[in-house]
């Protein structure tokens, strides 16, 4: 019994520096050059004012992307995000900005519920969806989509990392989002099998149909998901935010 567990104790330890040493080698990866520059729909559900709203939302709306659109999305509308959205809406007003306040509840899980009421105003056949907790780099759009230029590729998602961490709860998220989330993500890549934390209907495909399939993941019409970052259970609202 006593090897057994010495033998499972050092096989945990390296799967554990297997996985951890897969960051640093996925992340250096050769991209994909600029390719085609497909319009595309940013939903993002939100619920309340994070710490740091209006510069996550704002990072969103200064992308260096030709054709996109952000369409926010609020079960009520005296939800206090929708001010947050307004100032975005005065800092960037030729960014197009959509805004649903109604989210019919057609099932248990308040987030899914919002973002099939904000699908209905996308007007881009491809969609990203994003955590209201998200910060990112100007070409963000940009990167995320070249990796259509595959032709096997039918579903992009991004390795997340937690910063700006303000209490106990937020920093255990990060520690969690940064070691083993980041990990077996970058080391599923490498072993071609890749997985989306939080999306059951993607686990394990990186290969997925780019249009009808993606009803199968909540979406109303047939559409191409390019990232889906939204978590699941209500990490979202802890006092920290992520960067992509």
């Amino acid at each position: 019994m006593a090897e057994a567990l010495v033998f499972l104790a050092f096989l945990s330890l390296g799967l554990t520096l297997a996985t951890n040493v897969a960051v640093p080698v996925h992340l250096r990866r050769k991209r994909h050059g600029a390719g085609p520059r497909p319009s595309i729909s940013v939903l993002k559900p939100l619920k309340g004012v994070d710490d740091g709203l209006f510069e996550n939302l704002l990072s969103f709306a200064a992308q260096r992307y030709a054709r996109f659109e952000l369409v926010f999305g609020v079960a009520d509308p005296r939800d206090p995000a929708l001010e947050v959205v307004e100032r975005v809406r005065r800092a960037y007003p030729n960014t197009p900005i959509r805004v649903s306040t109604h989210a019919p509840e057609l099932g248990r899980n308040p987030k899914v519920n919002n973002l099939a009421a904000i699908s209905r105003l996308a007007s881009h056949p491809y969609w990203l969806i994003s955590d209201s907790n998200t910060r990112v780099h100007p070409d963000y759009l940009a990167d995320t989509v070249a990796e259509f230029k595959d032709p096997h590729v039918g579903l992009v998602t991004n390795v997340l990392a937690g910063v700006g961490e303000k209490g106990l709860g937020a920093l255990l998220e990060n520690l969690h989002l940064n070691s083993f989330v980041a990990s077996a993500v970058c080391a599923a890549q490498i072993a071609r099998s890749p997985i989306v934390i939080g999306s059951r209907c993607s686990s394990g495909a990186r290969t997925s149909p780019r249009s009808a399939d993606s009803k199968e993941c909540a979406t109303s019409s047939p559409r191409t998901t390019l990232s889906a970052s939204v978590s699941a259970g209500t990490a979202s609202r802890s006092r920290s935010r992520r960067t992509s």
